[in-house]
């Protein structure tokens, strides 16, 4: 089974790999699409996904926030429990 990481959405839009590479979906992690703004907005609950190292180094650029502590420390980061809004 592989490791899932929780993250809150950051600075910039990252796109879901599995959603994308299974269902041909475009999707980010931690937004849902809004059709009256047109536009990606972050939602209040963290998305979890399964481990890739792309998203750790968004995580690190801060594209992506931690959700949890065990997902700052698998990213090298301290957990704040804080989201960007």
């Amino acid at each position: 089974m592989k490791q899932k990481l929780n993250f809150h959405a950051g600075e910039g839009l990252v796109p879901d790999f599995d959603a994308l590479l299974n269902a041909k979906i475009k999707r980010y992690v931690g937004r849902l699409y809004n059709k009256k703004t047109m536009s990606f907005e972050s939602t209040e609950l963290p998305q979890s996904v399964e481990y890739r190292s792309l998203y750790v180094k968004y995580a690190k650029e801060g594209k992506l926030v931690p959700a949890d502590a065990a997902t700052a420390k698998i990213c090298g980061l301290p957990f704040t429990n804080k989201k960007t809004e």
